[in-house]
């Protein structure tokens, strides 16, 4: 069995009942299945790999992003590396598994269809402009492990679950106060860094160029609070440390 021959018979006719269609090729090793959404175009993609040709792997694309998604990461029972066939049984059988996948890839695909909430130069100049006024920040929730905790969920609380329009008044208030908890919790300086010209916490823990961008964890977690996060990237830093 040929391997679009394979495709067309397990895997169109799930993505065509989701208004997928067979795209073409993006070279000799990948096969794409699209569907336009809002504007944005969607890709299932399957593709094998060039050592191994009995291997395939599924990765999932927008137009709209640049994050791409791999199918172990809908479901972690399937190798990262790709599934492996030796016959016309085993190609099928792998295909079934990615079939098993297609409902989650398409929330994903919608989830990622929406464009992240990010901070332009105006923005990160209003953060600028409050670490100058409000440099002495030192309230006691600051200083304390829960309000790290508490972060997310005062973030998703605001935006209603992401739904609601960028408040930038918002976001840039609780950058700040993200950045003072890790500065006095941590240790760090506020310095504009010199390759991105953006506000970042720098040396955090007396590491140098150990940073973080708050004014990006915060906006970007705004429109996406179900998939992004800013505890686990705090958490590691801390696990550096």
């Amino acid at each position: 069995m040929s391997t679009l021959l394979g495709l067309k018979k397990v895997i169109a006719p799930k993505l065509l009942e989701e208004g997928f269609s067979y795209a073409g090729k993006l070279d000799s090793i990948s096969w794409v299945f699209s569907r336009d959404y809002n504007g944005v175009t969607q890709s299932f993609i399957f593709e094998k790999i060039y050592s191994n040709p009995d291997t395939m792997r599924l990765q999932l694309r927008t137009s709209a992003n640049r994050d791409t998604l791999g199918h172990h990461e809908l479901n972690n029972n399937l190798d990262p590396l790709g599934l492996s066939y030796e016959d016309k049984e085993g190609y099928e059988q792998i295909l079934h598994s990615f079939l098993k996948v297609i409902p989650q890839g398409i929330d994903w695909l919608n989830l990622f269809s929406i464009p992240d909430v990010l901070p332009t130069k105006e923005h990160y100049s209003m953060l600028e402009s409050l670490i100058d006024t409000k440099r002495a920040i030192s309230q006691d929730r600051l200083q304390s492990n829960q309000f790290l905790n508490n972060i997310e969920k005062m973030i998703t609380e605001k935006s209603n679950e992401g739904t609601m329009p960028p408040d930038w008044d918002a976001i840039t208030e609780i950058s700040l106060q993200l950045g003072e908890s890790i500065r006095t919790l941590f240790g760090g300086e506020w310095t504009v860094d010199t390759n991105f010209q953006r506000p970042m916490v720098m040396n955090i823990g007396g590491v140098l160029n150990n940073k973080i961008n708050p004014l990006y964890l915060v906006s970007r977690y705004w429109g996406k609070p179900g998939y992004y996060h800013i505890n686990l990237i705090i958490e590691a830093m801390k696990n550096r440390l």
